[in-house]
């Protein structure tokens, strides 16, 4: 397999990984569904991580109410950074839903909905956001309102590295650089859409919830440090006494970590261990290891992070690394990265 194919096979795995970051259905539901238009009751509202949903009792054709799912591929804060707020929205009330139909249920992406008093809530979609679709409605969301908010005052704060941070730049960007085997491409082909542990809302394992872009929180525990990750509510454990030792640890799907301080502003974090088979839903080989490496800014705002991923099944050299950063964001927990079968 050519070098170009590897790439081109790479992208395609990589198109569909953001929209499974934020909602992990869309990719496949709504790629080739059609845009329409429905309208109905306003019957629930679900505003939480990861998933905003809204449940629009429609009139059916064979009489009585049908319930349709109204979706969107954003989470609730960064939905709130444009105005979009669950206040917007009232059970009971008459609803317009304007966006792509699923394939596979009563479920509709949503660009655009019409509340009953006349406000448009116009939604970003895969990253953009639609166009105004009624005229004469009072407009909430727009294209320059999708912005991350302005960052803490990290320095007067003064927590160094334990604090919440936001990614600055998805570390996903880099997997269309990645020199993959070709039977880590391959491999591909055994990835069920409609089955898999994304769509059942399974624990993850390393090193995906490290690279899926959202936010981190490290916190001191007992002498060791503790990593939350947004994705799946991911919370690892990396022990920081240098006299434990892998060989005394069984394997499991976050493997073993291992932290130490190479200065006062950099983390270094080694995982042994893994025991989880799909990297962005490709094979990863069993012999898996993770090296990460956090830099602290000076001014405490800026958190560069480096992960090293060795796998000779994986990469033609056995070895990749990807580069991301985050930025400071309020001090305490993250977003709950809750998931829910449906």
């Amino acid at each position: 397999m050519s070098n170009l194919t590897k790439h081109l096979l790479s992208l395609l795995c990589l198109s569909l990984v953001p929209v499974v970051a934020t909602s992990h259905h869309a990719a496949v539901e709504y790629a080739d569904g059609d845009l329409m238009e429905i309208s109905g009751v306003l019957a629930r509202i679900m505003w939480r991580q990861p998933h905003v949903a809204l449940f629009v009792e429609v009139d059916s054709e064979q009489g009585g109410a049908q319930e349709w799912r109204v979706e969107n591929n954003f989470d609730p804060p960064r939905l709130a950074n444009a105005g979009i707020t669950e206040d917007l929205f009232t059970v009971g009330e008459e609803i317009v839903v304007y966006g792509r139909k699923s394939v596979l249920r009563d479920s509709i992406l949503a660009e655009n909905v019409l509340t009953e008093g006349g406000t448009e809530v116009v939604l970003p979609l895969y990253g953009e956001v639609a166009d105004q679709r009624w005229s004469g409605s009072n407009l909430v969301g727009s294209a320059n309102t999708f912005a991350e908010p302005e960052p803490v005052d990290a320095e007067a704060d003064d927590v160094g590295f334990f604090r919440r941070w936001r990614t600055g730049r998805s570390p996903m960007a880099s997997l269309p650089d990645l020199d993959l085997t070709d039977e880590a491409v391959a491999s591909r082909g055994e990835w069920n859409e409609l089955d898999n542990p994304i769509m059942r809302c399974e624990p993850q394992g390393l090193p995906e919830p490290i690279m899926h872009p959202g936010s981190l929180v490290i916190q001191q525990e007992d002498g060791n440090l503790i990593l939350s990750h947004s994705w799946l509510n991911t919370r690892r454990i990396v022990y920081m006494d240098p006299d434990m030792s892998a060989e005394d640890r069984e394997s499991s799907r976050l493997g073993f970590s291992q932290g130490s301080w190479q200065d006062e502003r950099t983390l270094v974090v080694k995982t042994t261990n893994i025991d989880w088979p799909y990297f962005f839903r490709m094979r990863q080989g069993d012999s898996i290891e993770l090296m990460e490496v956090y830099r602290l800014s000076e001014d405490q705002s800026r958190l560069d992070a480096e992960l090293t991923i060795m796998d000779p099944f994986l990469f033609e050299e056995g070895i990749a690394t990807v580069n991301w950063f985050f930025n400071a964001r309020a001090v305490g927990q993250g977003d709950p990265g809750e998931c829910i079968v449906f």
